[in-house]
């Protein structure tokens, strides 16, 4: 009798397989890669489609989105041994392409704190001048 996934168990192992080739492309970047524009990159997320073709790669950076392209052309230039050697350590069927992008959510979420920090500074300030009166 044939047992077919559910989808929490292909969930699961998409996760698994997501969560390889993140830790892989990130020791790979760490390790390896000398490559100047990919210098202060590291990957925040990887998400694999359920047919395993693609692996998007989302990555973040010191310098932020004004080196973003810089940085992608610095993936395109090294995917080829990326997934060579992304072959070596996660042993699937099939090696997903990789399609790099700036994860804009931790910038979006520096903007929140920074939009936080100055209501309460101007809270504090507000309190301090009614205290005055």
């Amino acid at each position: 009798m044939k047992r077919y996934k559910t989808e929490d168990q292909s969930s699961k192992r998409l996760d698994r397989i997501s969560e390889a080739y993140q830790k892989g492309i990130s020791q790979i970047l760490h390790d390896q890669i000398r490559d100047p524009r990919l210098e202060g990159v590291f990957v925040t997320n990887v998400v694999i489609t359920p047919d395993l073709r693609l692996a998007k790669v989302y990555f973040d950076m010191r310098g932020g989105a004004l080196r973003a392209d810089e940085a992608i052309r610095g993936f395109e230039k090294s995917k080829g041994f990326l997934k060579r050697e992304l072959a070596n350590v996660v042993r699937i069927k099939y090696m997903p392409d990789l399609k790099f992008y700036y994860d804009e959510s931790l910038d979006v979420q520096r903007k929140i704190d920074e939009l936080f920090e100055k209501i309460e500074s101007e809270e504090e300030s507000t309190d301090e001048e009614s205290q005055e009166n």
